[in-house]
Parts: C-alpha cells; structure tokens; sequence
C-alpha cells in the first residue's frame, strides 16, 4: 500500500533566496508545499514499489519506507528527495538483483542534470551493479550520484552496503557508493563490507567541491580487491574523516586501503587495521594541486594503524607529498607492524625512524 499525506510547512518570516537552511528538516522550506509519502511493503508486487512513489514526487518531499525487502532501481533527475526507513537498516532492504527494462544497475542513480540534494536514512542497499555517469563510465553499485553544475549535496546515514561490485573490467569508480562533484558530502554511521570496483574507492568514492565528511563507518575491504582506495578513494576540497574503522581481511591486489587526493584532510581517531593481508594499513595521502598552493593542509592524528600480518613487503604506510614545504600535523598517532614512509617533493623518503618529534609508536 502506498499512502499519502501532505505536510504544509510555511516560509519563514523574512526569508529569501538567500536565507539558509541550517537543518535537513528544513531543506524544503522553499517549497509552498512539501509533502511526505509513505510506502509499505507489498509481497505480492515487491519490484518498484519505491521507484514508482519516486517518479512523482516532487522535489524537496520526504519518502518514509516501511520494512521489507524492495528491489529497486530509481531514477532521479534535477530533483531533491529524502529516503528514510522508518525501521532501520536491520529491517528495511534496498536490492538490486532484479533487472528492469530501461533502468540502470545501481539502486538509486543520477539520470542527468544537475544534482540536487538527496538523503539516505536508515536501509541496507545490497546487489547494486552500478549507472553511467557523466563520462558514460559505470559508476556507484547502490547509489550513484552526481551532477554537471558542481552543485547539490548527498547526506547517507546509517545505511549498510554489502554485495555491490563493480566488476566488468570497466574503469568503475565507488562499488557500492559514487558520489562526485557535488558541493557538500555526509557519510555518517554507515557499514560497508564485500563491496568493490576496478577502478577506485572499492567501497566508495567521493569527489567533492567543498566538504565532506566521513565519521563513524566500518569499511570492511573485500579480499580480493584491486581497487586504488579499497574501502575509500576521495578528491577535491576538504574532507574530514573521523572515527572511523578501515579493516582488511585478505591479500588484495590493489593500491591502498585509504587514499586522500584533496588538497586539504582531516584524518582522525580512526582504526586501520589487517587481520592477515596489507592494504587497511597502506594509506595514501598525497595532494592534487600546484606546488605552494596556501590551502593544502594534512592532519593526520590519533590513529591506530596495525598490521597484524607484520612489516611484509609492500606493506608501508605511506604519506606521499609532492610539495617542497608541505603543512602537516601528524602526532599521537601509533604504528604497529607496518612503516611510514614520507615523500617530500620528490626527496630521499623519510622513514619513522627520523620522525620521533611526530610522536609515532611502533
């Protein structure tokens, strides 16, 4: 069953186009009428249930999802909407295995334009094969988004992803996850496990053109994956990520666990850590603009990294800067295992041994 239930809100007094919004709750108030839909789970017809709420809701309205399990594949184009179950993602499963004609692969997708604001609240996204994006590359296995303006936001929440691959030998970026330049990022309490790509962020990739943030998720690397950034890959401005935990499991094959091409990271209290193999240890953190460029920064602090595997081959941490006077903090950090290696500006690499006022245990 599918019902529906208007929510008026007003204007606030005095504002304009320039007003800003300072709530999620708020991000339609520029709308005369906002409106929430609610979607129950129908056993008899489980395919599209949400997609077809989706499709005619208006841009800046709130879908509430009942639990159940719904095999979707939903279209979005220029237009805002927030996903929220009102069970969590225990009980509420966005799947992807069944094929729809004319729809793309992932779960929820960018079909052109320029993006919006989309919310994800609360739903398990698991057997997402990926959309093109801009460039016509596959891209993001549950959520793909993404937008020609530079503009928009994408705020995911509490969600688990599990089972999305990007796995055609095609240059795919973000296995479960793909969001790229859209303004503002928020990816907060989310579990990712058994998800991958070719090409980069085998569990997500983020490009972003102010800031994002990553805080309280579990990055679980596939164990065969060959993806630069196997749990994360991010680009553009600011990211922050924050109590985090980036766990490896297998061998791998590809690059790094972690790796941070914004021109300014924050990197903090997290846990990397390799039960038996050596990519959540080997972190790439290393810049993307001009030589000099004042905004570059690095923090990289309170972190545990811990490769219980022991100091193998090709196993370093790595913090490669191309800068002849980079700005970074790197304190109170522990390193068990594993090495650190700096690269300055294309200098002899700086091993922890010569880094003792950084405070690096090993």
């Amino acid at each position: 069953m599918i019902s529906f239930k208007p929510i008026y809100r007003k204007r606030p007094a005095g504002s304009g186009i320039a007003a800003v919004l300072v709530t999620w709750g708020l991000w339609a108030a520029f709308n005369s009428e906002a409106a929430t839909w609610t979607v129950e789970w129908n056993p008899t017809q489980p395919e599209n249930q949400i997609g077809a709420v989706a499709e005619i809701a208006a841009s800046g309205d709130t879908i509430l999802v009942g639990p159940g399990t719904y095999y979707e594949h939903i279209p979005l184009e220029a237009k805002s909407l927030a996903f929220i179950s009102t069970d969590g993602k225990e009980n509420t499963i966005l799947d992807g295995s069944a094929i729809f004609d004319g729809r793309e692969k992932s779960i929820i997708y960018m079909v052109g334009g320029d993006a919006e604001d989309l919310m994800v609240e609360g739903f398990t996204l698991r057997n997402g094969a990926g959309a093109p994006e801009e460039y016509g590359e596959i891209a993001g296995g549950a959520i793909s988004w993404w937008s020609r303006g530079l503009g928009g936001s994408a705020r995911i929440l509490d969600c688990r992803f599990h089972d999305n691959y990007l796995l055609d030998d095609s240059s795919g970026r973000g296995g479960a996850v793909f969001l790229t330049d859209i303004s503002t990022v928020e990816m907060i309490g989310c579990e990712f496990e058994d998800n991958d790509a070719d090409w980069n962020g085998g569990s997500a990739s983020i490009y972003n053109y102010e800031e994002s943030i990553v805080q309280g998720c579990e990055f679980v690397i596939h164990p065969g994956s060959r993806a630069a950034g196997s749990a994360l890959w991010s680009g553009g401005g600011l990211i922050s990520i924050i109590d985090c935990h980036f766990i490896g499991v297998g061998s791998g094959a590809g690059f790094s666990g972690l790796s941070v091409t914004n021109f300014a990271a924050t990197i903090r209290n997290n846990l990397f850590l390799d039960e038996e193999g050596r990519w959540a240890t080997r972190i790439r953190l290393h810049e993307s603009l001009t030589v000099g460029d004042p905004h570059f920064s690095i923090e990289f602090t309170g972190n545990l990294v811990w490769n219980k595997a022991g100091n193998i081959p090709e196993t370093d941490f790595q913090l490669l800067i191309n800068y002849t006077i980079p700005t970074v903090l790197f304190n109170n950090n522990t390193i068990v295992g594993t090495t650190v290696l700096f690269s300055l500006g294309g200098g002899v690499p700086i091993t922890c041994n010569d880094l003792g006022k950084h405070q690096v245990a090993i």
